[in-house]
Parts: structure tokens; C-alpha cells; sequence
């Protein structure tokens, strides 16, 4: 309720722009699917309407957005290789010029430790409202854009982006400047 019409329509055009020029998509997959579905009919009355439905509605809209455009991304991954990818952090951050964070957690101190990564900078965007009640706040558009200002992706840097729906468009932003963008949601978690 507290985003306009335009702002939700802003929001789903940049999805659907990140969807399309993604080189790895990552969609719910049959584990995820499954697990909810025990979740939903456990006699417990456990249900997780929220993943549910989620999983279920990003599988339908991408289907139909990449049979409407005719376009299909390089790969297509589970929407967990981000967790899947753990062991190989390492490797990929080191091989990176410069490291940028963009989520809610100022990591940079245990990157550099973990990592031996010296060039890692954070920028920190308000947590989910979902994650933290009652310190998620409203950061699109305002927030958003100075986000998108401060992104200076040059050839060898690599953003790691923990900023749920609008974390997709930051990817795509970046990929536009010439650097690479790795959605890693929960894995700051």
C-alpha cells in the first residue's frame, strides 16, 4: 500500500528488463515448489502463502514474459545459486578488481578477513520490512536512485546485491556499465 500504481509499474519493467538481459536466471525449481507444497498440507496448518504463491506467480510471469518476447537467458539456474555458489565466493570475489555490497549489512570488514579481498565498499539500503518489522523502510524511489548513482561499475567489479525485487534492476544497471552482478539475497543473512 504505500507504492503508487506508477511505482509499482516502474518496479515490474525493471524486473522484466533484468529478466530479459540476465545471463543466469534463477527461477523457483521443483525442490522449492515441492517443500512449500508439503508446508501447505502439513497438519500443523504451516502454510508459507507468501513463497507459495510467490514461486508459483514468478514461474507464470516469466514464463509469459519470455514466450511473449521470444527470448530466452544463456542459463537458467535454481533461484538458490546464490546459496548453491557458497564454496565458490572465494574464487569469484578474488578474482574481482574491486567488490561492491550492496544490502542492508555493512559486511565489508568480514569480506576482507574471509575473503582477502582489500578493495570492498558497502552500500547499505534499508532491510525488508518482512525481515526486520518495524525497520524496513520505503527506500524506492528516492533511495533507489541514489543507489543507482553511486554504482560505478567499471570492467573487474563485481557488485553482490542483497536488495530483493529492486536488487534485479541494480543487476541489470550494472551489467549495462560493464560490471558483473551477482544477486546473493539471503546469503548476507
Amino acid at each position: 500500500p504505500d507504492f503508487t500504481t506508477r511505482e509499482v509499474k516502474t518496479i515490474a519493467q525493471g524486473m522484466a528488463t533484468a529478466i530479459l538481459s540476465a545471463d543466469v536466471l534463477g527461477v523457483s525449481d521443483h525442490v522449492r515448489i515441492g517443500r512449500l507444497e508439503v508446508l501447505r498440507r502439513g497438519p500443523e496448518g504451516r502454510e508459507d502463502i507468501r513463497g507459495y504463491m510467490g514461486s508459483y506467480e514468478s514461474i507464470l510471469q516469466i514464463s509469459s514474459l519470455l514466450r511473449r518476447t521470444g527470448s530466452r537467458p544463456p542459463l537458467i539456474a535454481s533461484n538458490y545459486v546464490h546459496r548453491q555458489m557458497m564454496a565458490l565466493y572465494g574464487e569469484v570475489l578474488g578474482a574481482a578488481r574491486r567488490v561492491t555490497l550492496v544490502g542492508p549489512y555493512n559486511l565489508t570488514t568480514d569480506i576482507r578477513h574471509a575473503f582477502g579481498v582489500e578493495r570492498v565498499r558497502a552500500m547499505l539500503i534499508p532491510n525488508q520490512a518482512s525481515s526486520s518489522p518495524g525497520e524496513g523502510t520505503k527506500w524506492f524511489p528516492e533511495g533507489y536512485r541514489k543507489v543507482l548513482a553511486g554504482l560505478d561499475a567499471l570492467p573487474g567489479d563485481l557488485f553482490l546485491i542483497s536488495a530483493g525485487i529492486l536488487g534485479k534492476g541494480l543487476c541489470h544497471y550494472i551489467k549495462a556499465q560493464g560490471g558483473v552482478a551477482l544477486d546473493i539475497g539471503s546469503v548476507v543473512d
